[in-house]
C-alpha cells in the first residue's frame, strides 16, 4: 500500500468547503409549522391549547400526518390556518416563560379572530426577518 500525501493548499479548500456547507445546513433548519389540535386527522381542529406546552405544532400544511412538537424556534414560521382552513375556536394561550418564533402567518381561510396570548407571557419575534402576515380572502 502506497501512502499518498495531500498538499496543504487542498486541505485549506476542503476545510473552507466543509465550513460553508455546515453554514448552509444550519440555515436550512427552519420549519413551516401549523397549529393543529386534532392530531393526525385532516384539518386543524380548533385552536384551544397553549403554545409552548401543547403538542400542536404540525409540519403538515393539510393538518394530516406530520411531525408534531410543542416548541418553536427563532427560525420557524408558524401558521394559523391556510387559504382554505377556518378554525372554530380561536384562543391560543402562551406558556410561562414565553415563546420565540421568526414569523407568524394567518391564513386567508380564517374568518374569526384568533386571540394569542396569556397575560404576562410573551411572544418574541426573532431571527433574520421577523414578520407577522395576515392574509385576507378575496
Amino acid at each position: 500500500m502506497k501512502l499518498r500525501f495531500i498538499p496543504q493548499s487542498h486541505l485549506r479548500h476542503a476545510r473552507a468547503l466543509s465550513l460553508s456547507s455546515g453554514l448552509l445546513l444550519a440555515g436550512q433548519a427552519s420549519a413551516q409549522l401549523y397549529w393543529d389540535s386534532n392530531a393526525s386527522s385532516t384539518g386543524f381542529g380548533n385552536t384551544t391549547g397553549t403554545w409552548g406546552s401543547s403538542n400542536f405544532w404540525n409540519t403538515s400544511s393539510t393538518g394530516g400526518t406530520g411531525t408534531f412538537s410543542t416548541t418553536t424556534s427563532s427560525t420557524d414560521t408558524v401558521n394559523f390556518g391556510t387559504a382554505s382552513t377556518n378554525y372554530g375556536n380561536a384562543s391560543v394561550g402562551i406558556a410561562s416563560g414565553g415563546v420565540t418564533v421568526n414569523s407568524i402567518t394567518y391564513g386567508a381561510g380564517q374568518s374569526t379572530a384568533i386571540n394569542l396570548g396569556t397575560a404576562g407571557n410573551s411572544i418574541t419575534l426573532a431571527g433574520t426577518t421577523p414578520t407577522i402576515t395576515v392574509n385576507r380572502a378575496g
